[in-house]
């Protein structure tokens, strides 16, 4: 049966994302025993006993629906915010996903840059949206003007990762404002924070008073990153309770699985933990960041829990290099950069081993240039 034709044209061209590799995945292409992993962001650390024991109780219920309450009033709290004002998904993609369907219809576009979290073109298209992107800077960040440039008629929705998914390069809160306060009011704004908590200072807290001023913003965070709990999909939206209760109509019933609630309402309240996943990745990321110089290699520190590798021409063989060694780190040959690696911050040993095979390998590369 030729599919084509039963599928809505918008669709034709539609690619699926591609996620990193996994373990398994590696293991079973190369059969390589011991598999390092620095390309997805995750967390450097394993869940606390803490939430192992949330895990533990919960699944004493995992015969019924889940409730989702408890949690929504413990995140309502944490920001500042009413329970109205905050939504669920699985994972903050769902959240995303949801508010690019709630405006998606023929004649409207997306709005994001060119090196923005590729998901978005992929739920705009979905969503029946095109696709309109602007230059990112010189930083693979956002540019404010650029962005407003571009806004015209059909601009339903703005698509912003800040920190970028890309480089971890972020928006302020006056760079923020400056675009948002500029745009027509019936524009969504989905500020996608994925990575907030690696920001230093109070950027997350100030971006949370934007929803204060504008009806029109969504905030996306989630549970993957900074919390740890990249497996069990947990990720929420910020905003008015208008906009809230739209989303909601959209929402499938029980989005998010009663397990992974309850491990996300212990990952909150146990904040030494969180605490300590911070600490690990700021440590690391600057140490990682001075061996990878001592390479040779131009290296971004953005706001993430990942730096962003100029491998110049060595780019594609080195991601090869490091495959066949067991080591996966994420090639952005997607945003026709095959120059760039971007590698996730792990535990210190880890690292090390990482850096000790990068070293290895353009130490090899050399020998056999000379």
């Amino acid at each position: 049966m030729n599919w084509k034709h039963c599928v809505a044209p918008s669709l034709l061209t539609l690619s699926p994302y591609q996620a990193g590799l996994t373990k398994a995945q590696l293991k079973r292409k190369l059969g390589v025993e011991q598999v390092y992993k620095f390309a997805s962001n995750e967390s450097p650390l394993a869940i606390s006993e803490q939430i192992k024991d949330a895990l533990l109780s919960a699944q004493e219920e995992a015969h019924i629906y889940p409730d989702y309450q408890d949690l929504i009033a413990a995140l309502a709290q944490h920001h500042g915010v009413s329970v109205e004002q905050v939504i669920l998904g699985n994972g903050s993609i769902d959240v995303i996903e949801l508010a690019f369907r709630l405006v998606g219809q023929p004649g409207k576009s997306l709005l994001c840059s060119e090196f923005g979290y590729s998901a978005y073109p992929l739920l705009a298209k979905a969503s029946g949206l095109s696709v309109t992107k602007v230059s990112s800077s010189s930083s693979f960040g956002h540019q404010v003007e650029a962005l407003l440039a571009a806004v015209d008629d059909t601009t339903a929705i703005v698509a912003l990762d800040s920190p970028t998914n890309m480089s971890g390069d972020s928006l302020s809160v006056s760079q923020l404002e400056a675009l948002i306060s500029r745009l027509p009011e019936q524009v969504l704004v989905v500020l996608d924070q994925a990575y907030i908590e690696f920001v230093d200072g109070d950027l997350g807290r100030q971006t949370i008073e934007l929803l204060h001023r504008h009806p029109n913003v969504l905030i996306t965070r989630t549970f993957s990153k900074a919390y740890g709990l990249a497996g069990l999909r947990v990720g929420y939206g910020l905003a008015d309770p208008q906009l809230i209760a739209w989303l909601q109509r959209l929402q499938r019933p029980f989005p998010v699985a009663g397990m992974a609630v309850a491990a996300a309402l212990a990952a909150l309240q146990d904040t030494e933990h969180h605490r300590r996943i911070l600490d690990v990745v700021a440590r690391e990321k600057l140490l990682m960041c001075q061996r990878l110089k001592q390479c040779g290699f131009e290296v971004q520190l953005g706001e993430g829990n990942f730096l962003l590798v100029d491998a110049q021409e060595q780019g594609e063989a080195l991601y090869q290099s490091l495959l066949q060694a067991g080591f996966i780190v994420r090639a952005l040959s997607g945003y026709q950069r095959p120059e760039l690696l971007r590698i996730s911050i792990s535990g210190s040993e880890e690292n090390l081993r990482l850096i000790q095979q990068i070293e290895q390998v353009c130490l090899t590369d050399t020998e056999v240039a000379l």
